[in-house]
């Protein structure tokens, strides 16, 4: 049986990982399975809040609406929502890379623009 060192069975899981849309290369409920899933829900959780704090400041600011989401106007609403799904997609992907994982979130954002394009346009790579 061959012998594989520890910095090349570890160089081959941090490419298989950077490569692989997939969260996590470690059994289910390990440490390592822990860990990764950890830095999945921590990187949704900053794409979130960065993307809430960021959409109401630019549409007041830069597209000069006011409003709220609950009470409108519905020219808010509309905006909000156009503005929200890209901006998430962008921080999403970013925020993803930052923290090593960016093919995993590269995979998820064309997931999520896949629900709303039509079938010519999720050709499209990332």
């Amino acid at each position: 049986m061959p012998t594989v060192s520890a910095s090349s069975s570890a160089s081959k899981a941090a490419q298989l990982l950077a490569s692989a849309p997939t969260p996590t290369i470690h059994p289910r409920f390990s440490r390592g399975w822990w860990q990764d899933w950890s830095v999945v829900f921590v990187v949704f959780a900053i794409t979130g809040s960065t993307t809430v704090r960021i959409v109401k400041p630019l549409l007041s600011n830069l597209f000069g609406i006011e409003g709220t989401f609950m009470e409108g106007p519905w020219l808010y609403r509309l905006a909000y929502l156009s503005t929200t799904l890209p901006l998430y997609s962008m921080i999403l992907i970013t925020v993803g890379t930052i923290f090593g994982r960016g093919a995993y979130f590269r995979a998820v954002a064309k997931r999520m623009w896949g629900r709303f394009l039509p079938a010519s346009m999720k050709k499209i790579k990332l």
